[in-house]
């Protein structure tokens, strides 16, 4: 399993390593630096 971490702050950050072959991704800063954690997953997985 090819995990992406770091520096994931928008959907095309997603979609890159996804085609990179990432089959999955570890997020941190960028949503604990939001005040609505789920709204903000919603965001970078849409």
């Amino acid at each position: 399993l090819l995990v992406a971490e770091s520096g994931l702050f928008t959907p095309e950050d997603v979609a890159t390593v996804s085609a990179a072959g990432a089959g999955a991704i570890l997020v941190g800063e960028s949503l604990m630096r939001q005040a609505d954690v789920e709204a903000a997953t919603r965001a970078l997985l849409a």
